[in-house]
Formats: C-alpha cells, structure tokens, sequence
C-alpha cells in the first residue's frame, strides 16, 4: 500500500475519498429530524430514519431540520458519536494509498462539520498507528449540501451529492464516494451513467460510488 502511495505521488495522481458522515463513519447521537403529522404531532427521527423518509421537493416542509441547523447541536452530535469502525478500516486503506479525504453529507452548517470532524475523526496509518487527520482533510473540500450560505445545484440531496462529485471529477483523477443510503448511490451510477451517453467515458471513468 505504501509503495501505491509513492507511485502515486511519483506519477502526480490525485485521488479523493468522499465521505458521507451519518451512518458511514459515525452514530450520531442526540440531534433529530422532526416529521410533522397530520393532526400537528412531530415525530422524532434519527439521522437513518430519515434517510428511509421518501423526501421530495414537494413534501420537504413536513420536516423540521432545525437541530441540523443549531451549530452546537451539530457539534456535539459529531464529537459524540459512535465511531462505524468497520468503515473507517475501509477509509484507513485509501489513505494508506494516498488519497485526500473530503466530506460529502446532506447536513448544514459547513463550518462547524468541517471543526467537529477535524476533532473526532481520526485514521491509522500503514504501520498501524492511530493519528489525527490533520491537514488530510482540507476545509475546501468539507461539502454540507444544505448549508444556508451556500447554493449547491440540484433539488433534492441526491442531486446535490451528485453535482459536487461531477464538478470534482474535472479536478481529480479518481474519486471514490462512500455512503450508507442507497439513493445517493444510485444517483451517482444515474450520474455517471449520463456522462457515457453524453460522450464523457473518461469523466464517467473517475468516480466510484460503494455503499458501505
């Protein structure tokens, strides 16, 4: 693995492992989604409940997103996670090989997930040894999808998944996305799908997307 690393720097290679962070790397503990009901109840939801909600742009605003928007609540969900060690041993391989690590999550508040994870995550290196991220993990590429100060094109999450990574494929060799919902998934196998149609095989080459 080490000796990829070299060969890849050696040949200027630029690879990227995208991250989701709710149920890929981490239980996020204590923040909700809430679902209101026809009779004006909410319900509380957890970040994978949600992510088995059929949200549509017509039917988004049954849903209260407000802790996901409360920069203490998204800190302490993060820091006090429970680490998914399984799939943070598939992340520790591709920075063994090399690659840069970035965040691709539906959440908002970019700035704080860009601090939080910066403390909570952490990887071990080709001799095993457990360290910090550091600077592996630029604040440029922390992508909080429905962050409230900035416009991602698309309209719904997966589309806005989507578009990051198309715009991130002009820039990197290979990129690799990992996520644990299946509809973000296939909404990039639709993307990469579109590129072959549309005559774009080496762009559509790049980008790998692994359920995990």
């Amino acid at each position: 693995m080490y000796l990829m690393k070299l060969l890849n720097e050696e040949l200027g290679i630029k690879n990227l492992l995208l991250l989701d962070i709710d149920d890929t790397i981490l239980k996020a503990n204590n923040i909700f989604v809430y679902k209101k009901t026809e009779d004006g109840k909410k319900i509380a939801l957890t970040p994978e409940e949600y992510s088995k909600e059929k949200v549509t742009k017509e039917n988004k605003h049954m849903y209260d997103y407000s802790e996901f928007r409360d920069p203490s609540k998204v800190s302490k969900s993060i820091e006090t996670g429970t680490p998914l060690v399984n799939n943070l041993k598939v992340m520790d391989k591709y920075i063994q090989n090399g690659y840069s690590i970035g965040l691709l999550t539906a959440r908002s508040e970019e700035d704080v997930i860009f601090t939080a994870i910066s403390k909570f995550l952490k990887f071990r290196d080709f001799k095993g040894e457990l360290k910090k991220l550091g600077p592996r993990l630029q604040r440029s590429l922390v992508f909080a999808i429905n962050d409230e100060k900035k416009k991602y094109e698309g309209t719904t999450d997966y589309e806005k998944k989507a578009w990051v990574i198309f715009s991130l494929a002009k820039k990197y060799d290979n990129i690799v996305f990992l996520d644990d919902d299946m509809k973000n998934i296939n909404s990039v196998n639709e993307l990469k799908k579109s590129l072959k149609e549309k005559g774009e095989q080496k762009l559509a080459n790049k980008i790998t997307a692994i359920k995990v």
